[in-house]
Formats: C-alpha cells, sequence, structure tokens
C-alpha cells in the first residue's frame, strides 16, 4: 500500500516507501495496525499449505479492529476458498481445486474483526476430501481502489484421524 515514513532533514521532508509485508504475514496472529500483507488492487490468491491434512470445515479472517484500524476500505469484501485435496497436491493442484464457498467479509458497525464462515459442503454432490493445501482468492475489497490488506486467514478443520 501506499505507506510511507518520513524523515526531517533541513526542513525538508523526504518520504520513502515502507516495504511491504510477504504474503505469510497473514498466517501470523499479530493483527495489530501495520502487520498485513497488502497487495495492488482488490484480487490477489493465497495458497497456504497445510502443516498437516485436514478436513477442511471453517476459514477465518481477520482485520485490525476499527477502532485501531486507519480505515477499512482496505479490507477483503468477497472471496472465495477452494481445497487443495493430498490426492492431487503434487501434481498440478489448480486442476483438482475442490470449491469450499464464496463468501463475504463485513465492515458492518455491528460486525466483529473476527468472522469465521463455514464451508459449503452439499453431502449429495461432494464427499469430503483430505486436503493438504487451501487457496484463499480475494474478489474485492470495500472501496479502496490501489490495495487491499489481508491480516489474517485461519483455516479450520480435523484431522484424518478425528474426523470420522
Amino acid at each position: 500500500p501506499p505507506a510511507t515514513a518520513s524523515s526531517h532533514s533541513n526542513s525538508h521532508v523526504v518520504y520513502r516507501p515502507v516495504l511491504p509485508h510477504p504474503p505469510w504475514i497473514a498466517l501470523t496472529p499479530d493483527i495489530s495496525p501495520g502487520n498485513y500483507w497488502a497487495f495492488r488492487g482488490h484480487y490477489a490468491n493465497l495458497t497456504v499449505h497445510l502443516a498437516r491434512p485436514v478436513y477442511i470445515d471453517s476459514i477465518t479472517l481477520e482485520h485490525t479492529p476499527k477502532t485501531s484500524a486507519f480505515h477499512s476500505k482496505s479490507a477483503p469484501s468477497d472471496f472465495a476458498v477452494y481445497g487443495i485435496p493430498c490426492s492431487s497436491y503434487t501434481n498440478h493442484p489448480s486442476l483438482h481445486e475442490i470449491p469450499l464457498g464464496r463468501f463475504h467479509y463485513s465492515i458492518d458497525d455491528d460486525a466483529k474483526h473476527i468472522q469465521t464462515f463455514d464451508v459449503e459442503i452439499s453431502t449429495n454432490s461432494f464427499q469430503p476430501q483430505l486436503s493438504c493445501a487451501v487457496r484463499l482468492e480475494v474478489l474485492s475489497n470495500h472501496g479502496s481502489e490501489q490495495y487491499t490488506c489481508l491480516y489474517r486467514l485461519r483455516v479450520h478443520g480435523a484431522e484424518p484421524e478425528k474426523a470420522h
């Protein structure tokens, strides 16, 4: 994002861009202001390789609380989530993604800054698959034309021996 730092010398102000955080920062628990992954515009993908295979049942997105945020327009708005089954993990994983749902992160006055979304699995058309990775596709934000800030993504699920 257009974050800048300034230094003063001889009554001149020099602005220099602050280097953005890498995408993995969105996997850390610190959601203090400025501790986010920023990307240009409103569209991006983040693929997370899970520490161990799970049956994904929900996803949590976090933004810094409104009381701390500079503004909330840069928060993700609409997004989709895809599970990447372990069976196809090493051989073209994007060809075998399982859609887990499309969701909306709200910044309304009554919305919480931590929001959890249950995956949308229809038992009639889909058997839960063991996932080794998950892909978050951010489709829009809340009005910032320049950038979107993702503070934290969490993936929830059951391990194989605990799921059945």
